[in-house]
């Protein structure tokens, strides 16, 4: 493993998003609102790339961010979302709700979930006034995900034996790859990341704290890191 020496304050300040404070009054929400024509459903609003979303995309004129969360719209409305909806990818009843008036969709699920955010979108493609009214869809996914990891064979590709690849990184395709079935294809953007910088770093923040140093086992691998933060701006 290589061990990468850098300064802890430097770090901080590249790696990890600058503190930001959210102004979410009554009077903020209403003239907000009252004055979009674009409403954005954000699903996995509270995970690592929809909170960077909801945080940014909450502050431009012009929108209505309605975060799409299970059981935390407290912490989705301190991020700065404008409306909170249920929203359960398991509980079909609670779809047409959230997409009510829907004109983009922000989508991030979990891998789990592929074959429930499959049915969620076929069903969108096949709901007239969803289709209608939905103008953009943007979905997150990774890296090759029609060309490399949808071709994956769990048997051939691997980097040592015992190891197969894992069946999520063909999900990344799938996930994309229903939209398209469901008819908004032209409709549809992909955001594609590498490796997840934050991935890398989470395992090594007691190294980071006490030692300035982070190991990463690339050998001579050459890659390319994303944050989170950076996917949802």
């Amino acid at each position: 493993a290589s061990a990468l020496r850098t300064s802890a304050t430097k770090f901080a300040r590249t790696a990890f998003p600058t503190t930001r404070r959210f102004t979410n009054t009554s009077t903020r929400l209403m003239s907000v609102t009252a004055g979009s024509d674009k409403i954005v459903l954000v699903t996995g609003s509270t995970g690592r790339v929809g909170k960077e979303v909801v945080a940014r995309l909450s502050q431009i004129p012009g929108f209505t961010v309605r975060a799409a969360t299970r059981d935390k719209a407290e912490y989705a409305t301190s991020l700065g979302a404008h409306e909170t909806v249920a929203f359960d990818l398991e509980d079909d009843k609670t779809w047409a709700p959230a997409m009510q008036g829907v004109t983009h969709l922000f989508s991030s699920t979990q891998d789990k979930f592929i074959g429930q955010h499959m049915a969620f979108a076929k069903w969108c493609g096949e709901t007239e006034s969803i289709k209608k009214n939905l103008h953009h869809v943007v979905r997150v996914s990774c890296f090759g995900a029609d060309t490399n990891t949808n071709a994956y064979d769990s048997e051939t590709h691997v980097s040592r034996s015992n190891a197969v690849i894992p069946l999520m990184l063909q999900h990344y395709w799938w996930s994309e790859e229903c939209f398209i079935a469901a008819g908004f294809g032209k409709k549809l953007t992909v955001i594609r990341g590498n490796f997840y910088m934050n991935h890398l770093l989470k395992n090594e923040l007691e190294s980071i704290k006490n030692d300035n140093t982070f190991k990463s086992p690339l050998g001579e691998c050459k890659n390319s890191f994303v944050a989170c933060n950076n996917m949802g701006e």
